[in-house]
């Protein structure tokens, strides 16, 4: 029994991000390996958090990336799953492949962020993000190509202006 329990807390902190204390990139990897069903994928990138950590701090920055990990979680709840990436980019794979559904839950995602106030870091700037997203099968045919492509989509949001959401296949 002490060793399942042993075995469960190793599972939990393999799959589990050390900061904000929601999936990584690792349990993404294992969870869309095998990819059958329509899905949706978001790229989350947080607009110029390089500025934050500079103009207030790393602590600070860590505190924007845990209050940002806990709105975009709250915002997809049991319609997807929320994954740290990297340092500011978070990834939401959406049990869906209806485009109007997947871009109305990151429009919330922006909204969210410029509207909740609850344990937001004291920052004068408005935290942003550019989202890209892409679909299987619909554009992609396996998981890597649709990671590829909703980084793309990505690309062009933070190129056309920054928070903003590019579709892939949407003139990208």
């Amino acid at each position: 029994d002490k060793l399942i329990s042993k075995l469960s807390g190793y599972n939990e902190k393999l799959y589990t991000d050390v900061l904000t204390g929601i999936y990584n990139r690792r349990f993404f990897e294992e969870k869309i390996k095998n990819m059958e069903d329509e899905a949706g994928i978001a790229v989350i990138d947080l607009d110029d958090f390089k500025l934050f950590n500079e103009l207030y701090g790393e602590e600070c920055g860590d505190r924007i990336l845990k209050w940002c990990g806990h709105i975009i979680e709250n915002t997809v709840g049991c319609q997807g799953n929320t994954f740290r990436f990297g340092s500011n980019e978070y990834v939401v794979l959406i049990n869906s492949d209806e485009k109007k559904k997947v871009a109305q839950i990151a429009a919330k995602i922006q909204k969210n962020f410029l509207l909740a106030d609850e344990e937001k870091p004291d920052v004068l700037q408005p935290v942003t993000a550019s989202v890209g997203i892409a679909f299987y099968p619909d554009t992609a045919s396996g998981a890597d190509e649709l990671l590829s492509q909703a980084e793309r989509a990505n690309f062009y949001a933070k190129r056309d202006g920054k928070n903003c959401i590019k579709i892939y296949g949407a003139h990208t």
